[in-house]
């Protein structure tokens, strides 16, 4: 329950272009938010929602397909540490927050599982 929990914050915070700019207005001048949002991403293991029985079909499917976008986005982001403003408007790192909205719709639909102690955002 804990990974589905940590990957559904994850797309919270990548689909809301909002929360990523508190994130930079916030974080510590040395942080990279792209690069701290492409890192929690990979910190997931969305890889294990493959073999997982916590996920539906459709969960599974929207991983992949927010996977495939990140993987876009993280290929586009430049080398460096890059400011979020630097980001944001790259298609591929469009795309990535469109399939993060999309994911996070999906995981709405089953809300809260039993054993996730904490309501996630979108889930009101």
């Amino acid at each position: 329950m804990v990974q589905r929990r940590r990957i559904v914050r994850h797309l919270e915070l990548a689909c809301s272009l909002d929360q990523q700019r508190e994130y930079q207005c916030t974080a510590p001048p040395n942080v990279c938010v792209p690069f701290e949002i492409i890192e929690q991403w990979d910190d997931c293991s969305p890889k294990a929602a493959r073999v997982s029985d916590v996920f539906s079909q459709d969960e599974i499917e929207a991983i992949h397909e927010f996977d495939e976008a990140w993987n876009a986005a993280v290929d586009a982001t430049p080398n460096g540490f890059p400011h979020l403003v630097e980001v944001i408007d790259l298609p591929e790192w469009v795309r990535m927050v469109e399939k993060a909205t999309s994911a996070v719709a999906v995981f709405a639909k089953r809300g809260v599982l039993p054993g996730e102690d904490e309501a996630f955002q979108s889930y009101s």
